[in-house]
């Protein structure tokens, strides 16, 4: 169950890599576009976008990351031997 949730959040993190791209590249280069019947200037506008995408970049890393974890292989707990801790009968 944890690998398939993991497998999962890694598409759901591709595919989420792919929207930012297509949404958010496109205005952050075209710095001379804002959004249409507002005064706000063309650097106030690119600067938000490019704080918007960092924050969905972030969102994004955390996903991959979380996703590659439950991938991983959980190394098993060995018991330790008895012998190396011996117990005193007599205190």
């Amino acid at each position: 169950m944890r690998k398939i949730f993991g497998v999962l959040l890694i598409i759901l993190a591709a595919f989420l890599s792919l929207a930012i791209l297509m949404s958010t590249l496109p205005t952050l280069l075209d710095s001379s576009s804002k959004v249409k019947g507002s005064d706000a200037s063309s650097l106030g506008y690119a600067i938000g976008t490019f704080i918007a995408f960092i924050s969905m970049v972030a969102v994004n890393a955390c996903l991959y990351f979380f996703g590659f974890k439950l991938l991983k292989k959980k190394k098993e707990l060995v018991p330790i031997p008895s012998k190396d801790f011996p117990t005193s009968t007599h205190l």
